[in-house]
């Protein structure tokens, strides 16, 4: 930096600026103010820099909290909305499939097994499954098992295999957690018909067995029927399936071919 008599770089303002010594001032004097000037400015710039960046730290914070702070979209609501409704219809649905496996698993294994075994029986023998009185119609024995159960084992032919340990009942456990012990005997009806009667069978698994083998659920139509009656002869058809799913007080039976 120059010291001549004639002129000073000041850096003052920040800006390198030609001045003239003016007369009776010392160069000391404006070496002072220059540096004065420059301490002043270094000092006004430091605090509105700290001051700049103190507001945009709190301007940060404030986007960042409004961000943290913010509610769903309508948009998301809705995504979250349908994914809970995804995941409810699965549920039910697969309560549903399960209901109805157990309820195919009961007809296949204990109703049409039995059905099954009457109708071999007849073919190898020539006589109605439950006939003791030998008029060819069936008459609910109230033992079964000499006259049911040891008749096909004479004949060569094995009852159904159940979860009771009786080859006539079946345990079934209904949509509300309700067990019932599903009974099957022959018995006949009022016009003379052979069926296989059933008894403490829930509302919902006479309409599931209904559909599988009418094609619909209607008790008072079709081969499998409501049953009027404490014992054997029983009316057929009276009524259909009562409204209450877990209600067992209404028979069922299932019309034989012969």
């Amino acid at each position: 930096m120059s010291t001549s008599d004639d002129c000073r770089i000041c850096c003052g303002t920040g800006i390198a600026e030609r001045v003239r010594k003016p007369p009776g001032v010392g160069l000391h004097v404006l070496e002072i103010t220059g540096w004065t000037n420059l301490v002043f400015y270094r000092f006004i710039t430091i605090e509105r820099r700290r001051k700049a960046m103190d507001l945009r730290a709190r301007l940060g914070n404030g986007m960042r909290i409004a961000r943290n702070n913010r509610g769903f979209t309508l948009i998301e609501m809705a995504i979250v909305l349908i994914i809970i409704g995804i995941i409810l219809g699965a549920v039910v649905k697969g309560k549903d499939l399960i209901r109805s496996g157990e309820q195919k698993k009961v007809y296949s294994k204990f109703v049409n097994a039995w059905r099954t075994c009457y109708l071999n029986y007849y073919d190898r023998t020539g006589k109605i499954l439950g006939d003791t009185t030998g008029d060819n119609l069936a008459d609910e024995p109230s033992d079964y098992t000499a006259n049911v159960i040891n008749k096909l084992k004479e004949t060569g032919l094995t009852p159904p295999t159940t979860n009771t340990g009786d080859a006539c009942k079946y345990r079934y456990s209904d949509s509300q957690g309700g067990s019932h012990d599903v009974q099957v005997n022959f018995a006949q009806t009022t016009d003379k018909a052979n069926v296989l009667v059933i008894k403490t069978i829930p509302a919902e698994l006479s309409i599931a067995i209904d559909r599988i083998v009418d094609g619909k659920a209607d008790g008072t139509d079709g081969d499998f029927l409501t049953a009027a009656g404490a014992s054997s002869p029983y009316t057929p058809g009276g009524s259909d399936w009562v409204t209450d799913p877990t209600n067992d007080d209404t028979k069922a039976l299932w019309k034989m071919e012969f």
